[in-house]
């Protein structure tokens, strides 16, 4: 009440560290762009990924038309680890849109600081106290430029635009069923995948390997319906070269269901091989 009254009330509010105090406790506006720090940092370090994804001609403008390819690059354990990471910022950034679009409407943030029932209102309907406050060297200019402040909101604008916009696209994401056997049985979506400058590095990398794999699959179909077994193996330069320079696909080759989960190497090559369903048991009781 002694401050509603005073006439040269923000002085006071400039040099009261309670005043400041129950400013930076707001519950309207400013408390919320305080607490929003956390989403405003994965925005900004998101920048690089928001940057690719809206300068990106290649797969993801083709992965954001294509329902079916949402689809799978949700389910994608490798690619979109990232954005299943950064599902919670982008879930406080929709949850912010309240608060958000007020700071946006808002021509001085002021609509939401009338409705404030603190000191915040008396600041409000004071004529001259906002340019003082904006002028204040002491608090207000750090919190200008604090990370988490009004002014990372003010800047922020394009990037907070820009999630806007995602927001079909993140919920998409966020629904998407489908998936990965998809991209596996596909080859065209494999070429999308590999030309991905951004989170599909490792796809990229892994090409090797899921070649190899794609490859090796005549080759493990015959080891499947040989009848005596490792004498064609041994003789098919291009599968067992490969099996045996390949530390890293190997493996996974031996952790892979349904194919070689037993295999062991010795100087012969693939003289035993151990629990493999169908044919490959007879391998075991001779060379």
């Amino acid at each position: 009440m002694r401050v509603k009254q005073d006439e040269g009330v923000l002085k006071r509010v400039k040099q009261d560290e309670g005043e400041f105090k129950r400013v930076k406790q707001d519950e309207g506006v400013l408390k919320r762009v305080k607490q929003d720090e956390g989403g405003l940092k994965t925005v900004k370090q998101d920048e690089g990924g928001i940057m690719r994804v809206k300068q990106d001609d290649g797969a993801l403008k083709r992965v954001k038309q294509d329902e079916g390819e949402f689809k799978r690059v949700k389910q994608d354990e490798g690619v979109l680890k990232s954005e299943k990471q950064d599902e919670g910022g982008l879930k406080s950034e929709e949850q912010d849109e309240g608060g958000l679009k007020r700071v946006k409407q808002d021509g001085g943030v002021l609509k939401s600081v009338k409705q404030d029932e603190g000191g915040l209102k008396r600041v409000k309907q004071d004529e001259g106290g906002l340019k003082r406050v904006k002028q204040d060297e002491a608090g207000l200019k750090r919190a200008n430029q604090d990370e988490g402040g009004l002014k990372r909101v003010k800047q922020d604008e394009g990037g907070l635009k820009i999630v806007k916009q995602d927001e079909g696209g993140s919920k998409r994401l966020k629904q998407d069923e489908g998936a990965l056997k998809r991209v596996k049985q596909d080859e065209g979506k494999f070429k999308r995948v590999k030309q991905d400058e951004g989170g599909l590095k490792s796809e990229k990398q892994d090409e090797g390997g899921l070649k190899r794999v794609k490859q090796d699959e005549g080759g493990l179909k015959r080891v499947k319906q040989d009848g005596g077994g490792l004498k064609s193996v041994k003789q098919d330069d291009g599968w067992l070269k490969r099996v045996r320079q390949d530390e890293g696909g190997l493996k996974g080759v031996k952790q892979d269901e349904g194919r070689l989960k037993g295999v062991k190497l010795d100087e012969g090559g693939l003289k035993r091989v151990k629990q493999d369903e169908g044919g490959l048991k007879i391998v075991k009781q001779g060379d």
